[in-house]
Formats: structure tokens, C-alpha cells, sequence
């Protein structure tokens, strides 16, 4: 029996205060197999404790005010399996309050650039 576990790599991009509290705008990380958003989120706020109280509530949900995308894409799932080579997306909101969102991807937002064939 094979018990060595798969691992799959990441790359978690921070923007605005993330950034400034990870002290760096990108990193790689390396997670199991089936690990979700929320795993790369605690594994962020193991290396980087400040980003702890600035990505989650008390009760370790994330926070209201975090908006994470995944691979371009807002993800409303927190629990969903992360792939080899996804790329997440930190942001503060930009805005206040807490409305219902609509689906939104970087490209809008200029934040990533388009491709071009």
C-alpha cells in the first residue's frame, strides 16, 4: 500500500493590506491533495500570523471584508478543492457594507491583464 500523499502547489497573490501584512506579493505553497480555499487561507496565516486577524472572524470563518479569487474568478465556496497550479487571489473589499455579490472576475476589475493571441 502507497501511503505517500499527493501534494499539489499553489501560488496565493496578496494585494492592499494583505500585501502589506505578508510582506510580499506572491508566494508558493505546497498543500495536500483535496485541500480547499480555506487550508490555503490557515496555511497563509501560519506563515504570515498578522494575516490571521485580517482574513478571519473569531469563529475562524473568513472574513466579510476578504474577497478571494480563484484562478480569475470570485469563489463563493470556501470548502471547494484547490487544483495543481490555481492561483488565489487576496483582496480587501473595495468597497464598505456587505451587499449581495455578483459575479465578478479580475479581468473587470483591471487587475489582470488580458490575454492577447
Amino acid at each position: 500500500m502507497n501511503t505517500t500523499a499527493f501534494m499539489i502547489q499553489i501560488l496565493i497573490r496578496y494585494h492592499g493590506i494583505f500585501a502589506a501584512i505578508a510582506a510580499q506579493r506572491a508566494e508558493r505553497m505546497e498543500l495536500p491533495d483535496g485541500a480547499t480555499l480555506l487550508d490555503a487561507l490557515w496555511l497563509a496565516a501560519r506563515r504570515h500570523p498578522p494575516l490571521t486577524e485580517a482574513l478571519f472572524l473569531a469563529n475562524g470563518e473568513i472574513a466579510p471584508y476578504t474577497r478571494a479569487f480563484l484562478n480569475g474568478t470570485l469563489l463563493d465556496d470556501p470548502k471547494r478543492p484547490l487544483r495543481e497550479g490555481d492561483e488565489i487571489t487576496l483582496l480587501p473589499s473595495l468597497s464598505g457594507g456587505e451587499a449581495p455579490m455578483q459575479p465578478i472576475h479580475l479581468l473587470n476589475l483591471g487587475l489582470v491583464p488580458p490575454i492577447r493571441s
